[in-house]
């Protein structure tokens, strides 16, 4: 066999092979995510952007935003990812503890398991989000 047709052969068993790895990480990823209709979204975005202290995503993060929670996530293949990098949640609101516009981004801080975490969040619909988030809020004080 020549050797770039074994080269070939081992760049496909190795991409196959880290394809198949993402994919079932990020099945496990998302499963903390409950399976609901679209209609008990109150707020559906794709294609957002987002960072944390561990690292950042763009152009692939869904913000959904249910009657009690702010979910951030993304598609299967990259969500493991994304949960190594601390932008994979389901927060309740009442743990919301700030929205607020930065420029074109938008800060929340929220507690979670005692902790205060942070999440900088690029939206599309940044004061549709921020409005939605904060009326929330207020209503749960």
């Amino acid at each position: 066999m020549q050797p770039e047709y074994i080269f070939l052969a081992v760049w496909f068993v190795g991409v196959i092979s880290i394809s198949t790895i993402f994919l079932i990480n990020g099945r496990e990823s998302l499963k903390k995510f409950p399976k609901l209709d679209e209609s008990e979204f109150e707020y559906i975005e794709n294609w957002a952007s987002g960072k944390t202290e561990m690292g950042g995503a763009v152009n692939v993060l869904q913000i959904r935003v249910t009657k009690n929670q702010l979910w951030l996530k993304t598609n299967t293949f990259m969500a493991g990812i994304a949960q190594q990098f601390g932008l994979l949640h389901l927060i309740p609101i009442k743990s919301l503890k700030l929205v607020e516009s930065d420029g074109k981004k938008i800060n929340i801080e929220f507690k979670k398991n005692g902790r205060s975490n942070k999440i900088v969040l690029i939206s599309r619909r940044k004061s549709d989000l921020i409005k939605l988030l904060n009326d929330k809020m207020d209503k749960k004080k």
